[in-house]
């Protein structure tokens, strides 16, 4: 039994070993992540803010995004986030690149978003909700900016009605 532990550990860390990274290529994604979490502050703050310019500097001319069947273009992408909705405020968006890596000419991260609405509920009295989301977004630099190329939603999961968020890491 010991012995086919061993070589099963042996074969996992051998499946491994070719994707390590090397260091020049780890110093790049690390001067690559700095680079995009700056873009993602940007882009938190324009989201809050509704900030309909920011988010026209930001996405590539083709960009899409893919909420589960729904696929959107950019247009109508920008139309949805740059709408106050009636009712809500969204009081905070954050974002975490979780993974990096070179996909091309692109970078491909995976990506943590919390989301807070303040919302009046149907007594009158201000509610919160909560919402994070999984994303796998691609970038591409065009000179000395980075662009967002596409965002695909890998998974959701929204609270509620006295509901809080059941992770530890979770604070305002």
């Amino acid at each position: 039994m010991k012995n086919r532990f061993l070589l099963l550990l042996a074969a996992a860390a051998a499946s491994v070993a070719p994707a390590l990274t090397p260091p020049q290529a780890r110093s790049q994604a690390t001067a690559v992540r700095d680079e995009l979490m700056a873009v993602h502050d940007a882009w938190d703050a324009a989201r809050t803010g509704f900030d309909g310019a920011a988010f026209e500097r930001m996405l590539a001319p083709d960009f899409w995004v893919q909420i589960g069947p729904q696929k959107m273009t950019r247009e109508q992408f920008i139309a949805v986030i740059s709408q106050r909705q009636p009712g809500a405020r969204l009081t905070r968006f954050e974002s975490d690149i979780l993974t990096l890596t070179k996909s091309g000419d692109a970078w491909e991260a995976v990506v943590e978003e919390k989301l807070e609405v303040e919302l009046t509920g149907p007594d009158g009295k201000p509610q919160t909700g909560y919402s994070l989301w999984i994303t796998k977004d691609r970038f591409r630099k065009d000179g000395e900016r980075w662009l967002v190329l596409s965002s695909e939603a890998v998974g959701t999961e929204s609270w509620g009605g006295g509901a809080t968020p059941p992770f530890d890491d979770w604070s305002s």
